[in-house]
């Protein structure tokens, strides 16, 4: 599989918290959004033809916006745009 453009390809990262402890709402809906970057494509082309690299690299961890829910190959996994991360851990 090739990305295209900017677009990033996710995999959630799954939290494993104590049953004691408890969050607050927001903190536990933040880490719900919370993803490992597993493959990036080349980079958004400008109308001038350059091309300006992702923001992020293989191995980094995100809080994203949102993004499209996939299937492959069994594993479930999430394709962004670059403009859809909201923060690089």
């Amino acid at each position: 599989m090739k990305l295209t453009q900017d677009r990033a390809l996710l995999e959630r990262i799954t939290q494993k918290l104590s049953n004691t402890i408890e969050l607050p709402d927001d903190l536990q809906a933040r880490l719900s959004n919370t993803y490992k970057v597993v493959a990036v494509g080349p980079g958004r082309i400008t109308d001038t033809g350059y091309t300006v690299p992702p923001p992020v690299k293989v191995g980094d961890e995100v809080i994203i916006d949102k993004g499209l829910e996939v299937d492959i190959k069994g594993k479930k996994y999430t394709i962004i745009n670059a403009g859809n991360i909201l923060v690089i851990l």
